[in-house]
């Protein structure tokens, strides 16, 4: 290829595929007559755009926020471009938006690869509500617990900390009242790490230490939308570098915290917005 082109491959994660039905409830299966149903019930995903609730909509669930419509971005390939030269020493991870695949932002990913860096464009189990919704849930408590006393930050610190990483911190651990619970396997986490493991060059950006599997110092972590709102989150509890688009957009109330300590750490980060309104 020339100096200026990058070739991308595809990449089936090792990981067994999702699927929105089999034998057993899982995470998938059991989300449109479950945690779907209950926030429909509550009127957290028929929303105006300025968060006002316009009624409960549970047809939401086995249409637009099923797992059926979702299952594409759930289970598609990973998408690494090969760099024409590495020179940066880093690994760009890009997290795509909702309901979105790594091959809807191609072109993107071959950018951060001419620019010399090695890059994966990663599927994983994005939350099968946009980001309005997902804060619509957690503000001002997530629903289904008569007297919920979690807050919006908390229940959003969860909701991360449990796709990143299949684990979440004792104190933050089960406040979002199981709105999209990752299990280990399937946590941004370990589709990295396993995606790591099916190239050539992926053992350099992989450690043992601290009983991780990512070396994530070596990672520059980007995202779209609700992949920005993860990676916004990984870079500030991480302290790693992130380049991130149109987000993140979780609620003040949701994540002034965990943003206020991300400005306090001198880490390089950088953020582009639309210049047109998006929602989502």
């Amino acid at each position: 290829s020339s100096p200026t082109s990058s070739r991308a491959e595809e990449f089936i994660s090792d990981v067994p595929a999702v699927q929105c039905g089999g034998s057993g409830p899982t995470l998938a299966s059991s989300w449109s007559s479950g945690t779907c149903a209950a926030g429909a019930k509550a009127g957290r995903w028929n929303i105006g755009v300025n968060g006002t609730a316009l009624g409960s909509d549970e047809g939401l669930c086995f249409g637009k926020l099923s797992c059926e419509s979702r299952l594409t971005a759930w289970t598609g390939p990973h998408l690494i471009p090969t760099p024409p030269s590495f020179t940066t020493g880093s690994l760009v991870v890009f997290l795509p938006g909702t309901g979105s695949s790594p091959a809807d932002y191609s072109r993107l990913l071959e950018a951060a690869a001419r620019a010399g860096h090695r890059v994966v464009g990663l599927t994983y189990m994005s939350q099968p509500v946009a980001v309005s919704q997902f804060n619509a849930w957690c503000s001002p408590h997530p629903p289904g617990v008569t007297g919920s006393t979690a807050s919006a930050e908390e229940c959003n610190r969860d909701s991360h900390e449990s796709m990143l990483f299949g684990r979440v911190r004792a104190k933050y651990r089960g406040k979002s009242n199981g709105l999209w619970d990752v299990p280990p396997m399937r946590s941004i986490e370990a589709l990295l790490c396993d995606a790591l493991h099916q190239v050539s060059w992926g053992r350099q950006f992989l450690t043992e230490a601290h009983g991780g599997c990512v070396a994530w110092q070596r990672v520059i972590i980007s995202g779209h939308s609700q992949g920005a709102g993860h990676a916004a989150y990984l870079s500030v509890v991480n302290r790693m570098r992130a380049v991130i688009f149109s987000g993140p957009q979780d609620c003040p109330d949701c994540s002034s915290g965990w943003l206020l300590e991300g400005a306090q750490t001198n880490v390089t980060r950088r953020a582009l917005f639309s210049k047109f309104e998006e929602c989502g």
